[in-house]
């Protein structure tokens, strides 16, 4: 949750990376390793500029697997990258 969500408009196109509490990555309901995501935006990222990726994650996903997917996006040249969150602030936590 974040206090400064905002409704989303979405773009054709758009890349939605699901990341799990474990660590898995998610990507059009396929399970996809490091590596596998990492080829994909590589070939995205040579045929759409301005590719737009947004990053969805569970609460307790791993901060450190979160870094990794914003990696191979820059390694990709996708700078179009932004995290879905819902409305609601830390009070909303405690519930």
């Amino acid at each position: 949750t974040a206090d400064a969500s905002q409704p989303s408009r979405r773009t054709p196109g758009e890349i939605i990376i699901n990341l799990v509490s474990d660590g898995t990555i998610i990507v059009n309901q396929r399970q996809l390793t490091l590596e596998e995501l990492n080829a994909i935006l590589t070939k995205v990222g040579e045929l759409y500029k301005d590719q737009a990726v947004i990053i969805r994650g569970d609460r307790d996903a791993r901060y450190g697997r979160a870094i990794a997917i914003l990696d191979a996006c820059a390694k990709a040249g996708i700078w179009n990258v932004s995290f879905a969150a819902v409305p609601g602030g830390p009070e909303e936590e405690s519930k």
